[in-house]
């Protein structure tokens, strides 16, 4: 699918377009660091976290912003990891199943967020709007984001690959990419 933007679109707009699978990751993110803070309890450092957070996605409106966030991206991921790390440690609650479960969770979507912000980073300096994959790498990342999904919904359902594992409630998910060889 190609999408051609029009004149309707203001600067702000389009800048929400680019970004918006890094919006909804830091959507996810937001969501995320008050059930931490819920098993973490009160913590100064972990309340700026999230407010800081909940500001993060004012940027995604402006465009150069945005650039600046993506390249950014692995400064950010570090501060969340250490902040909460640090909590954890304070509270002896490091390997407390229920914050390693929400970490493990998180660190699924930091994962695609990284890989996210490389991509518009590369289209960002490259001379081309057309980028080239490989067609496993691209299958690739689409499974690591539908499993980060299901996890995030903590069993509320299934994705599945195959009809023959598909049950009522489940979503199926047939997923074909195909490509022509330019050699």
């Amino acid at each position: 699918m190609e999408i051609f933007l029009t004149d309707h679109f203001s600067s702000e707009q389009e800048s929400l377009l680019e970004m918006h699978s890094v919006l909804n990751i830091m959507g996810i993110i937001t969501y995320q660091l008050p059930m931490l803070q819920s098993v973490l309890g009160e913590n100064k450092a972990l309340e700026e976290l999230i407010e800081e957070n909940a500001d993060l996605g004012k940027t995604f409106s402006h465009r150069d912003e945005a650039i600046c966030l993506a390249g950014n991206v692995s400064a950010y991921i570090g501060k969340v990891r250490s902040t909460l790390t640090e909590a954890a440690t304070k509270k002896g609650l490091l390997e407390y199943p229920e914050f390693q479960r929400r970490m493990k969770n998180l660190n699924s979507f930091f994962e695609i967020s990284e890989v996210r912000a490389a991509e518009i980073m590369a289209r960002e300096q490259a001379s081309s709007p057309w980028a080239q994959h490989e067609i496993a790498d691209l299958k690739q990342s689409f499974f690591n984001v539908f499993k980060a999904i299901e996890r995030n919904i903590h069993g509320g359902y299934r994705i599945v690959y195959n009809v023959a594992e598909h049950f009522e409630g489940d979503y199926l998910i047939n997923l074909e990419i195909d490509g022509e060889d330019e050699h």
